[in-house]
This record gives C-alpha cells, structure tokens and sequence, in this order.
C-alpha cells in the first residue's frame, strides 16, 4: 500500500494543480486581432452568419440589428415591398423568411446571395498588416494578386470585435 500511495502522490500533485493551470491559461490564450481577422474570413467563406455576427462589436451589431427590425416590419406590413426590397439588394429569400431571422441569419442570407468569398482561388497572402493602438486595431489582409481585406477592432467583452470591415461594406 505504501509503494503505490508514493507513486500516486505526483499525479496527486498534478490534479490539485489542474485548476488553477486551467485558468491561468484561459486568461492568457486571447485571439490576436490577425487571429480574428482570419476566423471571420473562415466564416464568411462558409456563409456563417452566426459566427459573423458572434464576431461583430456591440455598435456594429446594433446597427445591423436596426436594419433587420426595419426589413422585418416592412414583411410584416407589405409582402409586395418586402420582394422589391429584397430583389434590389440581390438577396434569394421569400418576405415571409425576413421575420424568422435574426442578426446573424440576415448575413447568413446576405452571404450566400452575393456569392461566396473564395480565398483559396487568390493565391498566397503576402503580408498581414497590424497596426494597435490603445483598445482599438487595424488589420489588412494582402493576397499575391493585389485583392485585400481591411478590419478594425476594438477591445471588447475580453475579445476583440470587428467593428467595421471592407467586406461587409460591400455587401450592406
């Protein structure tokens, strides 16, 4: 019994150790802005529009969640304007489909309507440039061809959160 308590006493040892391990790294394991950027990029090119809008500052989704309360009542009131409304921005769904959405299956829709953002077709990214300032980060992604994706960040809820995007210019 002796021999076989001091040979579980390290692992003993360890266990009582895990926890506070487990958050020393959980504090400390934090997305890079860079990491953010190549995450949404991730995300787009899978039209997930769920873990888009999981990535956008507060300000941002607010706004987005502004325009989706407006479409949403224009359905509601006016089948006919919400068909027009949404041929004119390109958008493949039904004016009844407007009022299940939420934020995220607003980008979802925008996503797969404007066609898929195919990095894979680009060649190689050149340089990724950084630039941090306080709470607050820009990012440019720049493929060999010339094409290129600019991000701001800010620091917010303990991640960093798109707060505005090239690609998300285009499309809204």
């Amino acid at each position: 019994m002796g021999m076989v308590r001091h040979l579980l006493r390290p692992v003993e040892t360890h266990l009582r150790l895990l926890p506070a391990l487990l958050l020393a790294t959980a504090s400390v394991a934090r997305a890079t802005p860079v990491d953010v950027a190549w995450d949404f990029v991730d995300a787009v090119e899978r039209c997930d529009g769920e873990t888009v809008a999981s990535m956008l500052s507060s300000d941002l989704l607010a706004l987005l969640d502004s325009t989706l309360t407006r479409l949403q009542a224009v359905a509601s009131e006016d089948g006919v304007l919400a068909r027009e409304l949404l041929e004119s921005y390109g958008l493949e769904a039904e004016p009844w489909e407007i009022t299940t959405w939420d934020t995220g299956g607003l980008i979802g829709v925008v996503l797969r309507s404007r066609g898929v953002l195919r990095t894979d077709l680009l060649g190689p990214v050149e340089e990724e440039r950084t630039s941090m300032r306080g709470r607050s980060a820009s990012v440019t992604l720049v493929w060999s061809g010339g094409f290129s994706i600019g991000f701001d960040m800010i620091w917010e809820d303990g991640d960093w959160r798109i707060s505005g995007t090239s690609l998300l210019t285009a499309w809204f």
